[in-house]
């Protein structure tokens, strides 16, 4: 059994949002462009449906752990997705 206790994602401040989203949006288009559920996405890469949700529409902070797992599932480097934000 995991220790540790559920905690609510931390609420995203008025001045990160828009750059979330932006992020957010990126990880959409990728995800549409290939078709792909976010049903899927949690089988493949172990990150809730919920919490992928929630990065797409940038409502949550999320670790460069995280994001780079998901880059690395399509096959991006870090510098060639923020290339366009």
């Amino acid at each position: 059994m995991d220790s540790q206790k559920y905690q609510p994602p931390k609420t995203v401040s008025p001045g990160h949002k828009a750059f979330l989203e932006k992020i957010g949006n990126r990880l959409k288009t990728l995800r549409e462009e290939r078709n792909i559920t976010i049903s899927f996405l949690e089988k493949e890469l172990g990150i809730s449906r919920n919490s992928y949700s929630l990065m797409e529409r940038g409502l949550i902070y999320f670790t460069t752990s995280t994001l780079l797992k998901i880059l690395d599932y399509y096959g991006l480097s870090a510098e060639s997705f923020f290339k366009d934000l």
